[in-house]
């Protein structure tokens, strides 16, 4: 009769946990799963009873097959549980995971209604079945139990941690408990009620009290006062009223560089430099404040940080005073943050000036240029200016000198037109200024002004001169149509330019002759010397009128690269090391680029480019050899060679006559073409003894 009341306080326990906890939190997942297995477990012991009650052994036998289905289908509810408290759900985050999860306890159940009969009772096949059933029950449980371990092992929070070591706790001790029970009591005595139920109610009441005391199956049972201090990241300190610091969060654990119990029950005056009277008296009137003073939060490793210090009282349920709470804010976090805000602010300032302004002349740009163009009303007039030559400037002398040609541009345009006025760069080498009125004959003297400006400008610095083209437009119609008014002045200034390119060009070339002068004091008239020797040369070697003319060209142009090479190599008293003879090899290509942007020197182009090249094709810079270099290049070599040899050098001093002219034979049919340099040696036999040869004093003799 006992055993009976049990079971019956059981089946009224299972049902009210499990109805409780789910009420409680109706849309959690737990608390439907923990109902389920409420349920099972109450079908188990229901069932338990009529069989207990029943005489007819076929009849109890059909009891048991019924009750099977809640032990069959308890154990993979429970591992589901297990599964979403130890937030490993994503292992069988699929249909069909669940299902393979479920299926070994529906396919048991299925045999158990459908195909186990009292008849076949004692045969072997249903005893195997039986011992699948237990081992398929204690692998899930197990699998419980490891997945309630992890649980423990990996909380974040104290809260979590205290619910799953009470679940864990009650589970083991249920398992065991069953498992003892199951070895060592016959599980085949339908006479007798069977007790694993109340193993289990153990596991279920765990549950339901972690539910009720620690809001298990919550959301809200992750988050816990002590949860959200540690999470501030502030300095946060609890104080009791006899002024001893009961409490410190991890941030403040942090800046101390201690342990926490190195510091609770210790003085409030050893980590801050507060009196804790003062801040009594200061509460009293008042639940909360801010010190009106920045104070110091003393550290262990002898430094102080810096703190604004806001303090609110603690109160039990009858108001009585207990303690204080203080949350210091870290002013160097604050310092640092208003640092990066201030860095932010300057670089969104910075951004802001770079969408409308040029980064490299400080001007405005096309985007404000077209933004005044969609604001403008009434007449107005448009100049266009053009840097001319900026290409050539660029390929010449570097894009540095290019640069700072666009910026002493940009300021001579910029001081013509004045303060009013806001000159954009809508281009590589363009700008242009809308201007809000009509009057030509202000524009006129606007174009003059840099005019006069680029004159003085080149007077000053010959050797980079400066071109400018301008266009401008006027409308005095209101409605006239500023696209159309910007093509117009663009297409003036194209005109303009194509004027301009000539005298451009020419002023250039006097320009980089004049610097290449200015460098070859130091070979007393190279240029010359060459003329006259490459001159004698070509008329010796038959070459027809515009080959020599061409040779002539040649002579004098073929260094011409070499204003785009620094001084410093260029005079260098020594031997070059292997990056400053790379650089001073780029003359040849400096020197095509020159020729071509050049049509008078356009005819020599290829001939600057290929003057360094050697008959056995270790020249640069294309590395060709033999005939394929062209003849005016295979004779400027030669001259170019024997002049450089018989005259100072930066590096070394002049050789004699008969020491070039051994240097040519030795060199003839590897740096130079072998009958040229017989032809060269002819033509001096011819003309003079070699002891006259040189034009120096002492050693000039006419050719």
């Amino acid at each position: 009769m006992l055993l009976i009341i049990a079971n019956y306080t059981a089946l009224i326990v299972y049902l009210f946990m499990g109805f409780h906890s789910f009420y409680t939190n109706p849309r959690e997942r737990l608390s439907r799963l923990f109902l389920a297995i409420c349920l099972l477990l109450a079908h188990i012991t229901l069932f338990e009873l009529l069989i207990f009650n029943t005489a007819d052994p076929a009849w109890a036998y059909w009891l048991n097959q019924v009750e099977q289905l809640g032990w069959l289908n308890y154990p993979g509810l429970l591992l589901m549980m297990c599964l979403i408290a130890s937030r490993t759900e994503h292992y069988v985050n699929t249909p069909l995971k669940k299902i393979a999860l479920y299926l070994p306890g529906i396919m048991l159940s299925f045999y158990e209604l459908f195909i186990n009969d009292y008849a076949l009772r004692n045969q072997t096949s249903t005893i195997l079945i039986t011992r699948i059933e237990y081992v398929y029950t204690y692998i899930y449980l197990f699998l419980c139990l490891l997945l309630l371990w992890y649980w423990q092992r990996s909380a974040a929070t104290r809260r979590e941690k205290k619910q799953s070591s009470i679940i864990l706790g009650f589970a083991g001790l249920a398992f065991i408990c069953g498992a003892l029970s199951d070895l060592y009591l016959s599980g085949h005595n339908y006479n007798s009620p069977c007790y694993d139920q109340f193993i289990f109610l153990l596991l279920i009441f765990a549950i339901w009290y972690v539910r009720v005391k620690y809001q298990f199956m919550s959301v809200s049972s992750l988050i816990t006062a002590d949860d959200i201090v540690c999470q501030i990241s502030e300095i946060v300190l609890v104080v009791n009223k006899q002024g001893q610091i009961a409490d410190l969060n991890a941030a403040g654990l942090k800046v101390l560089g201690c342990n926490k119990e190195e510091v609770v029950d210790g003085p409030l005056e050893q980590v801050l430099n507060i009196d804790f009277r003062a801040v009594l008296a200061k509460t009293a009137a008042q639940t909360s404040l801010v010190w009106p003073q920045e104070l110091d939060f003393i550290t262990r490793r002898g430094l102080n940080v810096p703190v604004n210090v806001s303090i609110s009282t603690i109160r039990d349920r009858n108001h009585d005073f207990t303690g204080l709470l203080l949350i210091c804010q870290d002013k160097t976090l604050v310092k640092e943050l208003q640092f990066e805000i201030n860095r932010r602010k300057a670089k969104e300032t910075e951004l802001e000036y770079l969408i409308v302004h040029d980064s490299l002349t400080g001007l405005f740009n096309r985007t404000y240029f077209e933004q005044q163009m969609s604001t403008v009303k009434g007449g107005c007039s448009i100049i266009v200016f053009d840097i001319d030559g900026l290409k050539l400037v660029n390929d010449t002398f570097g894009h540095i000198a290019g640069d700072s040609l666009l910026i002493n541009a940009a300021t001579i345009i910029q001081s013509a037109l004045g303060d009013g006025l806001s000159l954009a760069r809508i281009g590589g080498d363009e700008f242009a200024v809308l201007i809000p009125h009509s009057n030509r004959e202000l524009i006129h003297q606007i174009c003059a002004s840099v005019n006069q400006a680029v004159e003085q400008y080149n007077r000053d610095k010959p050797q980079l001169m400066m071109s400018i083209s301008m266009g401008f437009a006027v409308s005095r119609s209101p409605l006239a149509d500023i696209s159309q008014l910007y093509r117009e002045a663009d297409d003036n200034m194209c005109h303009e330019k194509l004027n301009h390119m000539q005298s451009f060009r020419s002023g250039m070339v006097q320009g980089m002759m004049k610097t290449l002068e200015a460098r070859d004091f130091i070979t007393e008239g190279h240029a010359e010397r060459l003329r006259e020797l490459i001159l004698k040369l070509g008329v010796y070697a038959g070459l027809r009128d515009n080959m020599l003319t061409n040779l002539q060209l040649l002579a004098q142009f073929h260094d011409i690269g070499k204003v785009g090479i620094s001084d410093k190599i260029l005079f260098k008293p020594g031997l070059l090391t292997d990056s400053e003879r790379l650089e001073m090899q780029r003359h040849s290509e400096i020197g095509y680029r020159i020729a071509q942007s050049i049509p008078e020197l356009s005819s020599i182009s290829d001939l600057i480019l290929k003057h360094h090249e050697r008959w056995d094709g270790r020249g640069y810079p294309l590395g060709i050899k033999g005939c394929d270099i062209p003849l005016e290049c295979r004779i400027l070599a030669i001259i170019d060679a024997y002049d450089a040899m018989t005259n100072d050098r930066p590096y070394r001093r002049a050789m004699s006559v008969e020491e070039a002219l051994a240097e040519l034979r030795r060199n003839a049919g590897t740096q130079f073409d072998p009958e040229l340099v017989v032809k060269f040696l002819n033509m001096l036999t011819a003309d003079c003894s070699p002891d006259t040869l040189l034009s120096s004093p002492n050693q000039e003799a006419p050719l």
